[in-house]
């Protein structure tokens, strides 16, 4: 076995119970939170957001990333994402999933990124996402 075999093997057998602990939290559960609060460029405007939701049959969002952590979000540049449910029954077209990115980013006065979580396929992208996320609106 060469280095780089050794090298990728270890990395694997070390990665291996981030990707189990995201499957598992992938089936038992969409929320998960975070420990650090979201930032207040987002959390002054809840009600607004709760109404942009309600508008576009949202049921559920969910901030990630730098806004939800907080520490690292800058908010001179800093993009906001989003997990987004739309209502049980609902298919959302692309007016609604549309309509509620510009909504926000009007709102926000931030580039929004919306993303469906059946959409995250790739466990390692889904395990960074859960590890920070906060709810904004549920209904």
């Amino acid at each position: 076995m060469n280095v780089a075999m050794l090298f990728l093997s270890v990395s694997l057998c070390q990665m291996m119970p981030q990707y189990l602990e995201a499957t598992a939290k992938r089936t038992v559960s969409w929320s998960i939170g975070t420990l650090a609060p979201m930032h207040p460029a987002i959390a002054q405007h809840r009600a607004s957001i709760a109404a942009i939701c309600q508008r576009y049959g949202i049921r559920r969002l969910e901030v990630f990333g730098s806004a939800a952590r907080g520490e690292d979000f800058v908010p001179e540049s800093s993009d906001a994402d989003f997990l987004v449910e739309f209502a049980a029954g609902a298919q959302p077209d692309l007016q609604s999933f549309y309509g509620a990115k510009a909504a926000l980013e009007q709102l926000l006065g931030r580039d929004v990124d919306l993303v469906e979580p059946g959409a995250v396929r790739n466990p390692y992208v889904l395990a960074g996402i859960n590890r920070h996320r906060e709810p904004v609106y549920a209904a």
